[in-house]
């Protein structure tokens, strides 16, 4: 008889029923997902008073959010306003909700829920400490969801005066009372972007900051079902780039705080610099694979007209040609499609084309074979699917066939076939506002076709700005499985990194750090994200600054 799994029980620590909209929407992913108990729990004032009332935002901090609001953001849109209170009853109509002290018995209840989730860290510290809770995996909380005071500045953490640090930025769950340790840290990640606006700062790490509270959720899952209990506080839950332990000491990671006269100087320089360039991707390959992918002489670049980029390429070697695949993306309408050239030893065989349209913006075109045929899966993540086409005509035409996974929100999907199975790579945002921290989901089904793919009980295998997000598709290298991936920490697409797989089963996923790929910027080059290898031509994809005229 298959032994049953009770789901981990978590309860949401609130001062009242109006939540942070990031609250609000963990609180509904988990009250959607069968593996996880969800409930609320108000934590009254007694005498010291009630509730802080809601601030209306000072001026300045108004003229500043402008910047951080998304297109089309609404009242209801709260993907740039992770710290607007709503009522976490209306997200969630059905959540359980108890209030401290009147019902809820800290000897008996706490004791049966595994992980308290705190909105701010006095709710975490103070109250934990003063009501004697106790939980199983202790109070969660992150600094970096913390409600701002409303003191608006141009001193944001993501910068420093000089060069940014190369571990950037990091977010972290933290745990208090969690035995036998009093407090430490559960999840760190890296997290990605900089910019001399604090607001938009604080509103990428409070996402970001979130989304690792529900991956944190997941790993506490996985260890309950596996049995091996609460993760020790030695044990790194992800390994970054380079064999550091994410368990390793946050603010270590912090860069200084700048001066205003530097900020000011930045914001200057950045304005002349957009107003006189503009950032362009194009394609770089030559013949030799990664371990000779040292500056030569026969690298080859495919330059796109000046109002347009291409990105993301993945090559195939087909009918005795290299075919490459690409995004293409036209900078007045600002939507994607995918395009596709023959490439020669001296250069492009012909002119771009377009290979598939949509609807909705297309980039990272995975282009695979099976079964004597071509498909491609570009990313559509504003459709919310994971869909399959079929060439018809190779490499032009192209059918809708399948669609793997429906209502998610997966970009740069990535296949591979290892020991006769069929294993999916992605990134999956599952909070509703935009993230500083990716996650990676692994999958696994029969065949690439299939419409049931099983989730690995390891996901997500990777979390943060570096190691997480595919950056082309999974390479042989000396009989080694490389795994690309993007490393945006400082900006988007900076370099890649290199991942040996070492295990991959349906049970287990291990990986090591393996190397970077990075731009020459002594050439003008300041970013580079995506790398496809097909026999012996490689191909890559950098940034650059050109004049805008």
């Amino acid at each position: 008889m298959a032994k049953v799994h009770r789901p981990l029980r978590v309860v949401l620590l609130l001062r009242t029923l109006l939540a942070p909209a990031w609250m609000a929407e963990l609180a509904r992913i988990l009250h959607a997902a069968p593996e996880f108990d969800v409930s609320a729990l108000l934590v009254t004032h007694g005498s010291r008073g009630g509730p802080p009332k809601d601030r209306p935002p000072k001026r300045l901090e108004r003229v500043v959010s402008r910047g951080c609001r998304s297109p089309g953001s609404g009242k209801g849109d709260f993907s740039r306003r992770p710290f607007a209170l709503v009522d976490v009853r209306e997200v969630v109509p059905a959540l359980r909700v108890a209030v401290l002290p009147d019902s809820f018995c800290p000897g008996d209840a706490a004791s049966a829920v595994d992980v308290a989730i705190a909105a701010n860290t006095s709710l975490a510290r103070e109250e934990y400490a003063a009501r004697g809770l106790r939980f199983r995996l202790g109070v969660w909380y992150s600094p970096e969801l913390d409600r701002p005071d409303g003191r608006v500045d141009f001193m944001p953490p993501f910068v420093e005066a000089g060069p940014l640090a190369f571990k950037g930025v990091a977010v972290t769950v933290q745990s208090v009372g969690a035995e036998p340790n009093l407090e430490r840290q559960v999840m760190r990640a890296d997290a990605s972007r900089e910019s001399l606006l604090a607001m938009k700062n604080r509103v990428d790490a409070a996402w970001g900051a979130a989304s690792l509270v529900l991956a944190a959720l997941e790993h506490a899952c996985r260890d309950q079902r596996s049995g091996s209990g609460e993760r020790s506080s030695d044990t790194p839950a992800t390994a970054s780039p380079g064999g550091e332990s994410v368990l390793s000491d946050a603010a270590s990671s912090r860069p200084r705080r700048p001066k205003l006269l530097f900020c000011a100087g930045r914001l200057a320089s950045g304005a002349v610099k957009r107003a006189t360039l503009k950032p362009q991707w194009l394609l770089a390959y030559q013949v030799g694979d990664l371990c000779n992918l040292a500056p030569r002489r026969n690298v080859r670049f495919v330059v796109p007209p000046a109002d347009r980029f291409w990105a993301d390429p993945q090559v195939v070697f087909a009918d005795g040609e290299y075919h490459v695949f690409y995004e293409e993306l036209s900078y007045r309408t600002g939507k994607g499609h995918i395009g596709t050239m023959r490439l020669g030893d001296s250069g492009p065989l012909d002119e771009s084309r377009v290979a598939l349209t949509s609807d909705c913006h297309l980039s990272y075109p995975f282009v695979f074979a099976f079964e004597g045929e071509w498909f491609m899966i570009p990313e559509s993540a504003e459709a919310g699917r994971i869909d399959v086409f079929r060439a018809d005509e190779f490499p032009t035409r192209w059918t809708l066939v399948r669609t793997l996974m429906d209502g998610v929100r997966a970009v740069d999907t990535t296949l591979v076939e290892h020991e006769g199975r069929w294993w999916l790579f992605t990134t999956i945002r599952k909070l509703s506002g935009g993230s500083s921290v990716s996650h990676l989901y692994l999958f696994s089904a029969d065949n690439p076709l299939s419409e049931v793919w099983e989730p690995h009980p390891m996901n997500p295998i990777a979390s943060g700005a570096a190691g997480a997000r595919s950056a082309g598709g999974i390479m042989s290298w000396d009989h080694r499985l490389i795994r690309p991936s993007q490393d945006s920490r400082g900006s988007y697409g900076r370099r890649i990194c290199l991942s040996e797989i070492l295990l991959m089963t349906r049970d287990d996923f291990r990986e090591r750090p393996a190397g970077l790929l990075q731009p020459n910027e002594a050439k003008g080059f300041v970013g580079l994200h995506t790398v496809s290898q097909a026999r012996d031509l490689t191909i890559v994809d950098l940034l650059r600054w050109r004049t805008r005229l």
